[in-house]
């Protein structure tokens, strides 16, 4: 009977351990939110600005993981700029103009050394069409892009994506799956070496790997698919 309760006793403080852990690594988010794109893909979402110090800090981190998962054929990578007050609102309608140019490779990380390395500050998008075409981005298909119905559209699919959905009142964040809310904070809780922005990446491929042997673990086995066939 004691060795029993022994057992039991471990187990669950082996599980509170595990939650309390996973608590500080990451939060819950429910209900969990809908796919945007396809629920056959395990979807990683980044919340971000222009605007955000840390934002800066964090892009290389994720950008580099980001590359690593181009041939992951079952993760889909998607980045969201969050608006705001000030230059927020106007520095996320530059990232959703960039997307709907196709020009986020010449403009995105152009965009954040321009705010950030050298400090310069943009209070309307013609000077941010000015600064774009210093690095190759047509000024006037900028503007027009700008106005656009499929960058309003993307705007404001975002706010409500970040504002109402996912409710995430901070920068940087990565949801995963609509139903993991991912931060710096959290992740620096993590114990080991490394920055929070090395732990916040450290967390992400955890997570993903959480949603992909969970997803499998859903998956009926050949024996249930034989049954289900009779």
């Amino acid at each position: 009977m004691l060795k029993k309760l022994i057992t039991t006793t471990t187990l669950v403080l082996a599980t509170m351990a595990s939650t309390a852990m996973a608590q500080n690594f990451y939060q819950n988010l429910s209900p969990k939110v809908d796919p945007i794109y396809d629920p056959e893909k395990i979807e990683v979402v980044e919340i971000f600005s222009y605007a955000c110090p840390a934002c800066n800090t964090f892009e290389p981190f994720f950008a580099n993981w980001k590359e690593t998962q181009k041939d992951v054929s079952d993760v889909e990578v998607i980045s969201l700029a969050a608006p705001g007050q000030g230059v927020w609102t106007l520095y996320a309608q530059v990232f959703y103009t960039l997307e709907s140019m196709n020009e986020l490779e010449r403009g995105h990380q152009a965009f954040f050394d321009a705010v950030h390395k050298d400090r310069k500050r943009f209070i309307n998008e013609k000077q941010i069409a000015d600064f774009m075409a210093t690095q190759g981005i047509d000024k006037d298909k900028f503007l027009k892009a700008w106005n656009g119905f499929s960058t309003k559209s993307s705007f404001n699919r975002g706010t409500d994506l970040i504002v109402n959905q996912y409710r995430v009142p901070y920068t940087p964040a990565v949801v995963i799956d609509g139903q993991y809310v991912l931060s710096a904070s959290d992740a620096a809780n993590r114990p080991g070496n490394g920055n929070a922005y090395e732990k916040f990446i450290i967390t992400i491929d955890e997570v993903v790997n959480k949603v992909r042997a969970d997803r499998q673990a859903q998956k009926p086995t050949s024996v249930e698919e034989e049954a289900q066939a009779q």
